[in-house]
């Protein structure tokens, strides 16, 4: 019997090999047998085949699984590192501050957010919280580390669609071991939500040119509205990433199908948020956090590589902040060599874009703190991951050199990340112990505690609860460095004197508050000091008894000698007051205190002399400072302002008797002395002081 199989199978393909299978003829008892053969040769082909792709079907899904192992484990650290001693460190300032507000009912919040922060988003997002989870210092500081961990993910996506898989796990182990953003993770601050609400912003833009479907075309309008809800300064990176697609579609002229939905989508955010940064437009343009004048740009830019690279407590890790700059030229470099193609651009302007921004607004008034660059920081390692990946698999050698130098930056920001957990020269300041000493030490019946400056109060209020009556000084909530304490303000500790027989002083920041040292002064030179055992960090703690006759504290101090000397468009001397007067003996000293008042604000600081002459003419004590101090120096003064500057003149105990002037001298930082409108280079204060 012949096989008739070759006419049916004549001009088909071979599945196994993909050429016309043979054709074998009648009556030829070989052929057929070969026939038979090859036949069955090719179905044994082809069910091997099939084995074939079977087994690279079950391996490729084994790699798949097995690479999705490793986005988990990154997440998995981000989340060990973040929870790790999440409480070792005192709630502080800043978080006591967002839990004031979260805690107030939601209109009355949100009128009272309209006029100290125009940020809500946080503030709403905590009270939620709150009510949900309560508000120990672990379960508030968890929600922190929820965003912080989220942002880990966001990075891992928008990478992986950037440049791959490996580009997204590099760049998000970047952002996982950050010292920057693990701090920030660890603080109930609107941080690490704005990295993540950030990086869903940038994963949306991203996608807008090759067209958003309507749900993610509502989904952008309304994270990047959450987005500037969050932080203001997140409309430099927003701005820059919109404007670099309006540049690709005006090159492009369309289509029009891909600029609808983007449109559409920035009209949304527009209508979410214009209402509420027009009701708080002046809290937004305020500059009363901030002193006036301006550190270097170097300064600030290398500020900012340090958080980036080894954290804020860190400095000494000079050699990691280098790194991460030379990696950060190395990764400009690859973009250029791949001809800013869109990956590069859009990295490179999410990464450059806040920094430019805060240089910018910091030009006339230095507004920066860290924190407000850590949108960025994502976009930095995103670009670091796509520089090694372009370079690995260009050039082999040259991409092990780069990734080599980024893993040693990755130790130097595991260095930066130990000295933040167990080095106390870097911990938060410790109001939780100062508040557990007043509690042991203290007597609510008896104790009233005075806050020098008063912005901190609501932090000792979380800890301390009602118990105490608080004075804070000023009753700011928002500290103001243009208006620092004067003698009008202790009518507050006038009334917590009266009240009270006992005072706690808590000193921090008291350089913003009461840069003169005026409330301490005042104290001491008026109540009983008792020792307070204690090391509370950068918080000065101290306890004032009131004498028992009470005490009254002079707001409305007049000179002793009033006087009328002026430097017009500057200042004028309006007079002093000289202790112990004006006969003193040898090696006793000279308390002066001179009374200024600005004429008008100044560009420039400048030094008083208090100088004492004798009658042949020689100099013979001398006391030069800045007028008023450091913290406060004349650049800062307002026109109209009155200030009592202090000096103290040390007087040789070999100091010949006789009578002496004492002198007043003005000049510049570079030396230059001031005139009076006499022409006269120092105003006569005392003429005949006798030295016994």
């Amino acid at each position: 019997m012949v096989w008739k199989i070759g006419k049916r199978a004549s001009g088909a393909l071979s599945p196994a090999f993909g050429r016309p299978a043979p054709d074998f003829g009648r009556g030829d008892t070989e052929r057929s047998d070969v026939g038979v053969r090859a036949a069955t040769q090719s179905h044994d082909s082809t069910t091997n085949s099939s084995r074939t792709r079977l087994n690279l079907s079950m391996l490729q899904r084994s790699n798949r699984s097995n690479r999705s192992l490793f986005p988990a484990a990154v997440l998995l650290l981000a989340f060990a590192l973040r929870l790790f001693r999440l409480t070792a460190q005192s709630f502080w300032y800043d978080e006591g501050f967002t839990v004031y507000f979260a805690k107030m009912p939601l209109g009355e919040q949100l009128a009272a957010l309209q006029v100290v922060s125009p940020i809500p988003f946080h503030y709403l997002l905590v009270s939620g919280w709150m009510r949900l989870a309560g508000e120990s210092p672990y379960v508030l500081r968890y929600l922190s580390v929820m965003g912080s961990v989220l942002a880990v993910g966001l990075c891992y996506r928008l990478g992986r669609e950037l440049g791959g898989p490996r580009v997204g796990l590099l760049a998000a182990l970047g952002l996982t071991l950050s010292p920057m953003h693990i701090y920030y993770a660890q603080e109930v601050r609107t941080y690490g939500w704005l990295s993540a609400l950030m990086l869903a912003s940038a994963l949306l833009l991203q996608r807008v040119p090759r067209g958003l479907s309507w749900k993610e075309t509502l989904a952008l309008g309304i994270v990047q509205a959450l987005t500037l809800l969050a932080h203001i300064y997140s409309a430099f990176t927003l701005l820059a990433l919109n404007l670099l697609l309006l540049g690709i579609f005006l090159l492009r002229r369309g289509p029009w199908e891909t600029i609808r939905p983007w449109l559409l989508a920035n009209g949304i955010s527009l209508l979410l948020t214009a209402p509420w940064f027009w009701a708080a437009r002046q809290t937004a343009i305020s500059t009363a956090l901030y002193f006036r004048g301006t550190v270097p740009l170097p300064t600030l830019l290398w500020q900012m590589v340090q958080a980036f690279s080894v954290g804020e407590a860190s400095p000494t890790l000079w050699q990691g902040a280098l790194l991460f700059l030379a990696l950060a030229v190395l990764a400009l470099l690859v973009a250029l060599w791949q001809r800013l193609e869109w990956p590069w651009r859009f990295a490179l302007t999410g990464a450059l874009a806040p920094v430019v921004g805060i240089l910018l607004a910091s030009l006339e008034r230095t507004r920066y703190t860290s924190r407000y660059t850590i949108a960025a920081l994502p976009f930095f390692f995103l670009l670091f991951a796509m520089s090694w990946h372009a370079l690995w698999k260009r050039w082999r050698p040259v991409g092990a050199a780069y990734g080599l130098l980024l893993l040693l930056l990755f130790g130097y920001m595991g260095l930066g990340g130990y000295n933040q957990f167990y080095d106390p020269a870097f911990f938060r300041p410790d109001f939780r112990a100062v508040s557990g000493y007043i509690q042991e030490h203290g007597d609510p019946a008896q104790d009233g505690i005075v806050l020098v400056g008063g912005h901190f109060h609501p932090i000792l209020r979380y800890f301390l609860g009602e118990t105490f009556a608080l004075y804070p000084m000023p009753d700011n909530i928002i500290h103001n460095v243009d208006d620092p304490l004067n003698y009008r303000d202790l009518a507050t500790l006038n009334e917590a004197a009266a009240q009270h027989r006992r005072l706690w002083l808590v000193l921090w920041q008291r350089e913003l508050a009461d840069p003169a040292g005026m409330v301490l002064d005042q104290l001491v030179g008026h109540t009983l000091r008792h020792i307070v055992f204690g090391e509370f960090g950068e918080i000065d703690l101290l306890l004032f008894e009131m004498p028992q006759a009470g005490v009254t504290f002079d707001t409305d101090p007049t000179p002793q000698m009033p006087l009328a000397h002026e430097w017009p468009g500057r200042v004028a001397l309006r007079g002093y007051t000289l202790e112990p007067g004006a006969t003193v003996n040898r090696g006793q000293p000279l308390h002066l205190t001179l009374f200024w008042r600005a004429l008008a604000e100044m560009d420039e600081d400048f030094f008083a002399s208090v100088q004492l002459i004798g009658a042949d003419g020689q100099l013979y004590a001398q006391a030069d400072h800045i007028a008023y101090n450091d913290f406060y120096p004349s650049s800062q003064w307002r026109a109209g302002e009155e200030l009592l500057d202090r000096y103290q003149l040390d007087l040789p105990s070999a100091l010949p008797p006789g009578r002496y002037q004492l002198i007043l001298v003005l000049y510049d930082r570079a030396g230059s002395r001031w005139l009076t409108p006499e022409r006269r280079e120092f105003v006569e204060l005392v003429a005949g002081i006798e030295i016994k």
